[in-house]
């Protein structure tokens, strides 16, 4: 599970995360949601019966909504709002 910040999940962005061989840059494809899981083909763990093959590893997204804003921030998201949000997929 990794948890992001509301705007990097809207516009998208790139992470580094932990997997079972090191560090992995991945890439969060812009409008992901809250339990959206992503497959990291090759970062999984060995398959038992045959260690050339390794599996895919599966990152639960958790979308942060910020607690506290500032005043700038707040306009911000009032004009968005106010332009409308497509909420189609």
């Amino acid at each position: 599970k990794i948890d992001i910040p509301a705007i990097q999940a809207i516009l998208g962005c790139i992470l580094e995360v932990e997997t079972v061989y090191g560090m992995k840059k991945v890439n969060i494809p812009p409008g992901v949601q809250p339990g959206n899981v992503l497959n990291i083909p090759d970062m999984g763990m060995t398959d038992i019966n045959n260690n050339s093959q390794k599996g895919s590893m599966k990152l639960h997204l958790s979308v942060v909504i910020p607690k506290n804003i500032t005043e700038k921030q707040r306009l911000l998201y009032q004009q968005i709002q106010s332009d409308g949000v497509d909420t189609s997929d």
